[in-house]
């Protein structure tokens, strides 16, 4: 929604989800110079990822759905494709009825691309796979809201600063944050 900054009083009117969100959407993309024809798209792709994921909860407890919703939203503002990838980041990795051919027949190449790259492989080392997710700019761009939103502290049911297992995940988090935002490759 930050996109939206210039017609933030819109926002105000806009306090349930249905179809006048739907018709605010198509709104302020038109406005936004957006194509209207990629709103399906974003919204087949949140469909999708609800469907896929429901009564899935994340480790603090919350339905996961919550949290591509946050990373789709995260990336919403570089346009649909960011925000279709965000939604269907964990899809093909997670959810083993969908697969990469799924995503490219009902989303195309450019996202199946990006969802192909941020897709952790069985048996693949971290940085292998980091490297992948950087050569893709979608991929890398969803990756880094991705990255941040896992890190949140406040995702955790407790606080388990101390535990080791989360302090070496925020660790491996931060070094892959650092190599997704450098111009290493």
């Amino acid at each position: 929604l930050r996109a939206f900054d210039n017609h933030s009083h819109l926002l105000q009117i806009v306090t349930k989800r249905g179809l006048f969100s739907l018709l605010f959407l198509w709104y302020a993309r038109l406005v936004m110079g957006e194509k209207v024809m990629n709103v399906p798209s974003v919204l087949k792709a949140k469909d999708l990822a609800l469907r896929a994921f429901h009564g899935r909860l994340d480790d603090g407890g919350v339905p996961y759905w919550k949290h591509l919703e946050h990373v789709a939203s995260g990336v919403a503002h570089l346009g649909a494709a960011y925000e279709i990838v965000g939604w269907l980041h964990d899809l093909v990795e997670d959810i083993p009825e969908y697969d990469i051919l799924y995503v490219r027949a009902n989303f195309g190449d450019e996202v199946a691309d990006a969802v192909d790259a941020i897709t952790k492989r069985k048996g693949e080392g971290y940085s292998d796979y980091l490297l992948r997710v950087k050569a893709n700019k979608i991929a890398r761009e969803v990756k880094k809201v991705d990255i941040a939103h896992n890190s949140d502290p406040a995702r955790l049911p407790y606080d388990r600063s101390k535990d080791d297992y989360v302090a070496k995940r925020m660790a491996k988090y931060r070094m892959a944050l650092e190599f997704l935002n450098s111009d290493e490759r």
